[in-house]
């Protein structure tokens, strides 16, 4: 008697974790963070060989701020560089954050320097992540202007600025090209802001490692339900938690070791 007991309360606790864990994905696919971003996050995968990244700024990582900005027309905000290798070339407004910087704060102050606007960040719109020492991340937000005028002066920071269509970005010396694929995702969330996506805006807490919260889902056969990777039993189950450790390549190689160790359960809809 006591072990159906026992049974059927496990089989409660498992049921009311898929509940949760399914309302959890589907704020993220609303654009909504975790109701828990606020508490300690537990890693569920941690035991490497090589050691987690300890981000210090400017040192084993190197956060970059990309500013995507559109007007009425859906025109976009674009500087021509002043810099090195790169000077005459056009790119978004961008730049690394400083130490003890804010995204916020980093984003305005590269547009002011870059563009001659004053901004504001709306949401933040994509996090890149590419591996190596250090690290490199950059957040790609998107905002709008409150104040300043179109910088057209040169100087250390950036030649000028302009409103560009995307015809226009095509009789440009473009920088490098991974700036066209961040536009199409701008436009994306602009068309369907307020019906799928809410305002993501960076929270500001400190941490020790770099952590992926993930989301895998198992593709169903025909007429299933879908299956999603989660850590964890019984009540305790939730989206899984990996730390990016030093050199190990890709994200998806960070990702990959959730999979090797960890189970799927049908998410019923």
């Amino acid at each position: 008697m006591n072990t159906n007991m026992e049974s059927r309360s496990g089989d409660s606790k498992g049921d009311q974790a898929k509940m949760e864990i399914a309302a959890e994905i589907e704020r993220l696919l609303q654009g909504f963070p975790p109701d828990n971003q606020s508490e300690s996050v537990e890693v569920d995968i941690s035991n490497t060989s090589t050691p987690q990244v300890t981000p210090l700024v400017q040192k084993t990582v190197c956060y970059v701020v990309c500013a995507l900005i559109m007007n009425e027309k859906q025109e976009v905000l674009m500087i021509q560089e002043a810099k090195g290798s790169c000077k005459n070339k056009w790119y978004l407004p961008s730049g690394r954050m400083e130490q003890n910087e804010t995204i916020a704060e980093a984003l305005r102050r590269e547009v002011a320097e870059e563009a001659g606007y004053v901004c504001d960040l709306t949401t933040l719109l994509l996090i890149e992540l590419r591996q190596g020492v250090p690290l490199w991340l950059r957040f790609t937000c998107l905002a709008q202007i409150l104040g300043g005028s179109l910088k057209t002066e040169a100087d250390d920071e950036s030649l000028q600025a302009r409103w560009c269509s995307r015809n226009d970005l095509g009789l440009l010396s473009i920088r490098a090209n991974d700036i066209l694929p961040l536009l199409d995702y701008g436009l994306a969330y602009t068309q369907f802001h307020g019906r799928k996506h809410g305002r993501i805006i960076p929270a500001l807490n400190a941490h020790k490692h770099l952590l992926v919260r993930a989301v895998i889902v198992g593709r169903p056969l025909l007429g299933a339900n879908a299956k999603v990777l989660v850590s964890g039993k019984g009540r305790a189950q939730h989206l899984p938690v990996v730390a990016i450790a030093q050199g190990e390549g890709l994200l998806c190689n960070t990702v990959g070791r959730l999979i090797k160790v960890l189970h799927l359960f049908t998410l019923t809809t």
